[in-house]
């Protein structure tokens, strides 16, 4: 004959019962409680005595909508990026895209310069906060602050780095710290 585990015994001596009975018992509480507030339309926010008095005075002014103004703006007025970024080409990659193949020496014999940014941030604090971890991770950094359409920025950038291999060395040590950058091509 198994002996009986004495945990269950007490359990059912004592006639607990288990918690989804006591969930279910409240939640048909409450929905019994919504039911008769809905049968007797009662709204809690409001007096029936001013549901009665908006109804039976409507407003009288009512608001016309604005005519349509047609305003012709020239297409090329709107954009100002290409003043804004003389000089700079910019290499966007996603962060799963192979890190070796944008950016190789053999494709190129000239050895090219580039400057990573790590972040633009609007609190100097960010940028500051940001500089830290790259010094955790021996990477050497500097801040520049820009006027980007009377908006201040403070990029953190990181080189600049001499040649592809070192800058996808960079690149991959920080991805795999989580930290997405942007590579920038320097010109001469």
């Amino acid at each position: 004959m198994k002996p009986v585990e004495k945990h269950q015994a007490i359990d059912q001596s004592t006639g607990v019962s288990p918690n989804w009975l006591w969930m279910f018992f409240g939640f048909s509480i409450g929905l019994l409680i919504a039911g008769v507030l809905y049968i007797q339309n009662t709204n809690f926010f409001t007096s029936n005595e001013n549901i009665h008095a908006a109804s039976q005075n409507p407003p009288q002014n009512r608001l016309e909508p604005a005519p349509e103004t047609q305003t012709t703006q020239h297409p090329a007025a709107a954009f100002t990026f290409y003043e804004d970024l003389p000089g700079f080409e910019f290499e966007v990659s996603g962060i799963n895209s192979d890190i070796n193949s944008n950016f190789s020496d053999s494709e190129n014999t000239i050895v090219e310069r580039f400057i990573l940014q790590a972040g633009a941030f609007r609190l100097s604090s960010d940028a500051e906060r940001m500089k830290e971890n790259l010094a955790l991770l021996d990477i050497e950094s500097n801040l520049q602050e820009v006027t980007v359409n009377s908006n201040d920025f403070h990029r953190v950038l990181i080189g600049p780095i001499e040649g592809t291999n070192e800058m996808n060395r960079i690149r991959e040590k920080l991805l795999d710290a989580n930290i997405e950058v942007l590579a920038r091509r320097m010109s001469d």
